[in-house]
């Protein structure tokens, strides 16, 4: 067998490479605590796969995995400003977001359940994709009143995204309109899904 060597600058640019995009994610992140929607929307193209595999590596279930998702863009939005770059990258703070949600909500499902059995209840109501997988009632309600709270296209652009799976340009291509109307989209409705959420909270 016969070895290649490879130049040290090899590794040196690769290096390069990858702490330059974990800086400019920083960056991104830093806009996002800014209140910057463009930046949100770049932050969850950069992200959303690592978001959505950790949330599926957890749950298993697809459905309960984009529910997972949608959550942790949520505590993005809303908790952006509490990252400091000095205990670790951006990438890293929001894998540690995602499986520390993805725990809690498996958890708290399986409690649910446990509850919901003990007393011979259902665990969702029937028709309803969200109530499936949200914590409990009380979060089944915030959301539901979140969702009402959005445009019709806003509420089919986000489900295709989180529930369908599908990245922003499948989305486009699938209803059709410009790549930069869905971003548009996802973007100004996972913002008024955190509003809402938040003043429910309040």
């Amino acid at each position: 067998m016969t070895l290649v060597a490879v130049p040290a600058t090899h590794f040196r640019a690769r290096t390069w490479r990858t702490e330059a995009r974990v800086t400019a994610l920083d960056s991104i992140l830093a806009d996002v605590a800014a209140g910057d929607r463009d930046a949100f929307s770049r932050f969850y193209d950069e992200t959303a796969d690592l978001v959505f595999g950790i949330a599926r590596r957890v749950a298993v279930d697809r459905d309960l995995a984009a529910e997972i998702t949608q959550e942790v863009f949520l505590e993005v939005w809303n908790k952006a400003r509490s990252f400091n770059p000095s205990r670790g990258s951006a990438r890293t703070w929001v894998a540690v977001m995602a499986k520390r949600r993805a725990i809690d909500v498996v958890r708290s499902v399986q409690s649910a359940r446990n509850r919901d059995e003990a007393q011979v209840l259902p665990v969702a109501v029937p028709g309803d994709p969200i109530g499936e997988t949200v914590i409990d009632r009380d979060d089944r309600n915030r959301v539901v009143t979140a969702l009402a709270a959005l445009s019709d296209v806003q509420r089919e652009a986000l489900a295709l995204a989180f529930y369908g799976g599908m990245t922003h340009r499948a989305v486009a291509e699938r209803l059709d309109v410009p790549l930069g109307t869905v971003k548009t989209r996802i973007r100004d409705g996972l913002a008024r899904l955190a509003t809402a959420m938040g003043e429910a909270d309040g």
